[in-house]
Parts: C-alpha cells; sequence; structure tokens
C-alpha cells in the first residue's frame, strides 16, 4: 500500500509542477493585448500551483520518495525542489 502512495504522490508532483509551469508559459506566450487569455492562464497557474502545495504537503508524511523521475532514490520532496512553490495558507 506504502508504494501505491509513493507511485501516487511521485506522479502528482510531477504532473503538477508540469501543469503549472505550462500555465506560465501559456500567459507569457499571449499578446499584450489578450489581458482575457492571459488573466486565465494565470487563473490555471494558481489553481495549479495549489495543487501542486497540497501535494507536497501530503508527500511531507512521507520521509522519502523515491525520485523515479530525477533519477536519484531517497529523495524527498523539499530536496527534490517541490518545496519552491509558494505557499497558499487558504489550501
Amino acid at each position: 500500500m506504502t508504494e501505491y502512495i509513493r507511485t501516487s504522490l511521485e506522479t502528482n508532483l510531477f504532473f503538477g509542477r508540469i501543469m503549472k509551469e505550462h500555465a506560465l508559459f501559456l500567459q507569457a506566450a499571449f499578446p499584450a493585448g489578450e489581458t482575457g487569455y492571459s488573466s486565465t492562464a494565470d487563473r490555471y497557474r494558481s489553481e495549479f500551483e495549489k495543487v501542486l502545495w497540497q501535494t507536497v504537503h501530503l508527500a511531507g508524511g512521507l520521509r522519502k520518495l523515491r525520485g523515479r523521475q530525477t533519477g536519484k532514490a531517497g529523495r524527498s520532496a523539499e530536496s527534490a525542489g517541490y518545496t519552491n512553490v509558494k505557499r497558499a495558507d487558504h489550501v
């Protein structure tokens, strides 16, 4: 069961970060006059950031994540760089 939880958290950390970054890329790519699209992308970025922070918070309950994406066994979520997410206190 622990293996399933670790795998799930790893997957959510990976894709949460990817989705947040993609929303940021979209926001930066829209022309300055397209404020509607830019603000929508910003809302998505903010929501993905919240999901990522929640996952980081949940992963903190496990001492080690395997770090399959990084290739370094035994890395925690913090040492893998996932705490670079701005904290959302209202989450």
